[in-house]
């Protein structure tokens, strides 16, 4: 009886072997746990750093740098062995993926630099984005990529906010001003990004590799994912609360950026432009319940005071404005000059409404006389219009017209 139990057993962990065999094989999970342990490393050794002295924690951020970067070269080194020699693209496609995650600086140990001073932050930060920009060249010369110039600066524009913010946030803290309006600063150089990257990545694969397809929009992914994360913690690290006011410059940012999508691709013309519709008036409707903190006088400039409504009305204005520059639209010009009126009328609604309120009292006729003038200037116009649209009516559509009758 034990022996047949003994036999009854064996098939089925035999099996379980070779389901564990066939697994490590087809996943080879081994790459994606190297860098979880290079992650929580960076992460346990950086964090040890709080109550050491200045010389002893700038020197652990460089040693802990340079053990990050090479790792990153083995990591590039690996990948385009087995893509260009071996002809394993899927583990080299995961090794670089994983690589970009470094790139966008997921060990925070880049923005940490900036906590020791801002001389050092600038030097480790400048130096990161040289290796950065090493490593891409690498991987694009050993693997026969062709990325256009113009993607290249936009990922390497995304890639200094991504350094330069916590720095900018350094700076100001040690004013020791209240860093509310700082870090809103910060949610304004994020809703940079995605125009960055619409106004820069190709809007179609055509005559693109997919390796080279996939490598860009990760990389643009991680850029803003890694920024939006530092963003975010920077209310908790410089003690300010979260205001829902912070959100409006990003809905600007990925309204401008959705300007940029084909009205014929995977949304679709009616849905792009309700998209752009929710996120144009999320943008407003967050930037108008803004608190007197993210407020200030504009300097040089006396009673101005910009505010995130006013900033993102400017922003859709400028917007609305470069689209009819280059697609033309009398709605567009409409809008664009709307959002302006608006962002000069005030800082916040009420301030609008009472500045539309004033106009209205000044350019409405209170007289007959007036009225009449109104009437006649009226009759002028209209009778322009009617010519204009007599003109330019097709011949065609007048000969329907006449055969129908």
């Amino acid at each position: 009886m034990e022996t047949l139990s003994f036999n009854r057993r064996a098939p089925a962990k035999a099996l379980w072997a070779d389901r564990l065999r066939g697994f490590l094989r087809k996943q080879n999970p081994f790459y994606l746990l190297s860098a979880l342990c290079m992650l929580v490393g960076c992460y346990l050794l950086a964090s040890s750093l709080t109550g050491a002295e200045h010389a002893a924690r700038l020197a652990r951020v460089c040693v802990l740098a340079g053990l990050l970067n090479l790792y990153e070269f083995l990591l590039i080194g690996l990948a385009i062995f087995l893509i260009a020699r071996r002809k394993l693209e899927r583990d080299g496609k995961m090794l670089l993926l994983l690589e970009i995650l470094f790139l966008a600086d997921a060990a925070n140990l880049y923005a940490e630099s900036w906590a020791l001073s801002l001389r050092a932050g600038l030097l480790v930060s400048s130096a990161a984005l040289v290796l950065g920009a090493a490593k891409a060249l690498l991987v694009i010369r050993a693997l026969g990529l062709k990325p256009p110039a113009r993607a290249l600066a936009g990922l390497a524009a995304a890639g200094v906010l991504l350094v330069g913010a916590p720095g900018m946030l350094a700076a100001f803290n040690r004013t020791g001003c209240y860093m509310a309006l700082p870090v809103h600063a910060g949610w304004w150089l994020l809703g940079l990004v995605p125009v960055i990257l619409a106004a820069c990545l190709p809007r179609t694969a055509a005559g693109r590799s997919p390796l080279e397809v996939s490598l860009g929009r990760w990389l643009g992914l991680a850029l803003f994912g890694s920024m939006l994360v530092h963003v975010i913690a920077a209310c908790w690290v410089h003690a300010v609360p979260f205001h829902a006011s912070n959100l409006a410059p990003l809905f600007a940012g990925f309204f401008i950026a959705a300007g940029r999508l084909a009205p014929e691709g995977w949304l679709g013309a009616r849905y792009l432009g309700v998209l752009r519709f929710g996120l144009a008036a999320g943008a407003v409707g967050f930037g108008a319940g803004f608190p007197e903190a993210l407020t200030f006088h504009v300097f040089g400039i006396s009673g101005v005071v910009f505010s995130p409504l006013r900033g993102v009305l400017l922003a859709l204005s400028a917007a609305f404005l470069w689209e009819f520059l280059t697609r033309r639209g009398v709605l567009r010009a409409l809008a664009a000059g709307g959002f302006l009126l608006a962002a000069s009328a005030g800082h916040s609604l009420p301030a609008i409404g009472r500045t539309w309120l004033w106009l209205a009292g000044k350019l409405l006729p209170r007289s007959a006389a007036q009225w009449g003038v109104v009437a006649l200037v009226a009759a002028f116009l209209l009778l322009a219009a009617g010519a204009a649209l007599s003109m330019f009516r097709s011949r065609s559509n007048e000969g329907e017209g006449c055969d129908g009758a």
